[in-house]
């Protein structure tokens, strides 16, 4: 991590990296577990930390979150950066009042193991539950006419409903017709009940 100088941590050399199924870590899944048969349902470890690198994990409450539970990864170390320089000079408001630095990085930790699982700015906040893109591209991937692994999942700040909606822009392949294709995508949100939460549909296809 450039922030930190120096690598945060280090895997045993000479041994296989542990892992951890997704299904066991909190706050990991945008869907029911056994909604989706998804292709990535292993996290895999980043190592230990290194000595002298305090690592905590942060949830949405500002509370410390124990083993298997997903949040913001802070750092304290003693190779740290100060702080950004920017326009509008030095700024050090990525770090908490006690001396933390906010990664943006969203992960958890298991048996003296950290994962590194995602940035928080990537993650779509739809009516409190989080939204994980690649879910979402990997689902639209399989829509009928949809060029798979073509597709960008993003949130869409939405001012009237007070939360995020999910916007995609998906690539066809071949002929396609837009009204069946955006009937079929959401279905395919939907066949699971509270899988997703769906709060909004809006067309915007351009052939």
């Amino acid at each position: 991590m450039a922030e930190n100088v120096f690598a945060v941590t280090q895997s045993t050399p000479g041994k296989s990296l542990p892992t951890v199924a997704r299904s066991q870590v909190k706050g990991a899944l945008s869907y029911q577990a056994d909604a989706f048969e998804l292709i990535e349902d292993e996290y895999v470890s980043s190592g230990r930390c290194l000595k002298g690198m305090d690592l905590r994990i942060i949830g949405t409450d500002g509370l410390q979150c124990s083993d298997f539970v997903a949040g913001e990864i802070h750092l304290r170390t003693r190779c740290l950066f100060e702080g950004y320089w920017d326009l509008d000079g030095f700024r050090r408001d990525p770090f908490t009042k006690d001396g933390w630095y906010r990664t943006g990085d969203f992960g958890f930790t298991a048996n003296g193991e950290v994962f590194v699982i995602g940035r928080m700015n990537d993650i779509i906040i739809v009516a409190g539950q989080n939204i994980f893109p690649e879910d979402v591209e990997f689902i639209t991937s399989q829509v009928a006419g949809v060029y798979p692994g073509r597709v960008v999942a993003f949130g869409v700040d939405n001012e009237q409903l007070g939360t995020q909606s999910i916007g995609v822009v998906a690539e066809m392949s071949g002929e396609f017709d837009p009204t069946k294709a955006r009937r079929d995508t959401r279905n395919r949100f939907l066949e699971e009940e509270q899988a997703f939460p769906v709060i909004e549909t809006q067309d915007a296809t351009r052939s």
